[in-house]
């Protein structure tokens, strides 16, 4: 089964004829990410007629999602670029404040599905923008330093408990279209800009985030997504 969102969702189910599903009647407004663990359960999250942003679940491939409730002291949070979810019970969001410069400080955590969620603060001077979870504890992030000097890579092992920086440079833009793809624990890659002639590179790393390569892309490419295969080839492509 197949997904797309742009204000509706489009199935496909093994006949590969194509369906509209109908909109989470809660985000009203438009989608921010969705993304399906399993071929029955997905996640969705997207802002609400009160301009309020909340996340919804299904469990019966779309047809139905019910809203999730984040419990946060926050007033109305704006969610981050980027939610995770390494397995159908472990999922992640970033959440803005919404006061600028310290925005994107807080990491939300459920290890339940969304039952319940909870709130860790991180280092103010990061500002994340991108995540992925190769597992349940290890997750990498690219953001911006709130003071613009650089961009960064962060990486928590601790369940998005507490984040550290493990690489930073202002020779490369990555914060904001640092698009996130790891395998495992250890081998991933981001879209990285040269800072010096604005050509794309794919940055890549082997060894956990311990050292970073950038492997420039053709001039001409304007890729937004990419995937590590199983075999340790790489597509890199535009949709």
């Amino acid at each position: 089964t197949i997904f797309l969102s742009a204000n509706i969702q489009a199935q496909t189910p093994d006949t590969g004829k194509w369906g509209l599903v109908p909109n989470p009647a809660g985000l009203v407004q438009g989608f921010g990410q969705m993304t399906f663990v399993t071929d029955t359960i997905g996640y969705i999250y997207g802002s609400t007629v009160t301009s309020k942003h909340d996340m919804e679940r299904t469990t019966d491939n779309g047809v139905d999602f019910n809203p999730l409730t984040i419990q946060t002291t926050l007033k109305s949070p704006t969610f981050g670029s980027y939610m995770a979810w390494p397995t159908a019970q472990n999922g992640y969001v970033f959440a803005d404040t919404g006061h600028a410069p310290l925005n994107s400080n807080f990491v939300f955590r459920t290890s339940n599905g969304g039952s319940t969620w909870v709130a860790s603060e991180i280092d103010a001077s990061l500002q994340l923008q991108n995540m992925y979870f190769p597992a349940a504890s290890v997750g990498y992030a690219t953001g911006s330093l709130t003071d613009g000097s650089a961009d960064f890579v962060a990486k928590t092992t601790d369940n998005g408990t507490t984040w550290t920086k493990i690489y930073s440079t202002s020779n490369y833009a990555f914060g904001l279209i640092g698009k996130l793809h790891f395998i495992n624990a250890n081998n991933g890659m981001f879209l990285a800009q040269n800072s010096g002639n604005n050509q794309l590179n794919v940055a890549y790393t082997t060894n956990g985030g311990t050292s970073f390569k950038f492997a420039p892309l053709p001039t001409y490419s304007q890729p937004n997504f990419l995937n590590w295969n199983k075999d340790s080839s790489w597509i890199v492509g535009a949709d």
